[in-house]
């Protein structure tokens, strides 16, 4: 792709974030239970699921972003009893939402996932996605939401195949 492309696109992506005093900026955190599925809720029992983040969003756009670093942990289960599990994440994600400082939205994205677990050794990243819904709520000078989301990637042929899957489902705030 030509340089003059490039620069075309960034700029289709970057306008609407650019305007004169309409972008907000903000900082938020989550915290809640997170459900296991598939394979991998055949191993682990339903754990926690804490989370940082930074936000982007235009006050009359019903598009904005959201960056994210989550640490998820379960307790295992059945054969895997006694071994604790982690996975942790760092996420790019879009928002769709009526305009407005309250009501639903949906979110998605693409993100790093990197698994662990009493004594793994050489467990990679991974690729993965997730998906979801909320519900934001307006308080004087931040919101509070309410999210739950599917998060997925694949293990790769490497440790086992299959997929680990789960739903945190969150309480959050931000400023």
């Amino acid at each position: 792709m030509s340089r003059k492309l490039w620069s075309v696109a960034a700029l289709a992506f970057v306008l609407p974030f650019t305007t004169a005093n309409a972008q907000k900026i903000g900082f938020g955190a989550s915290a809640g239970l997170a459900a296991p599925l598939g394979d991998f809720g055949k191993a682990a029992q339903s754990g926690y699921d804490l989370t940082g983040m930074l936000t982007l969003s235009v006050p009359a756009a019903p598009i904005g972003g959201r960056a994210e670093v989550s640490y998820s942990a379960f307790s295992g289960k059945g054969a895997a009893s006694g071994i604790n599990q982690t996975l942790t994440s760092g996420t790019i994600n879009a928002t769709i939402s009526q305009p407005g400082i309250m009501g639903i939205y949906a979110i998605a994205g693409l993100g790093i996932y990197k698994p662990g677990c009493d004594g793994c050794t050489n467990v990679d990243s991974r690729v993965g996605f997730n998906g979801g819904a909320g519900y934001k709520f307006g308080l004087s000078g931040f919101s509070a939401f309410v999210e739950a989301r599917y998060h997925t990637f694949s293990n790769g042929s490497n440790n086992g195949g299959g997929t680990t899957s789960w739903i945190p489902v969150v309480f959050g705030i931000t400023f």
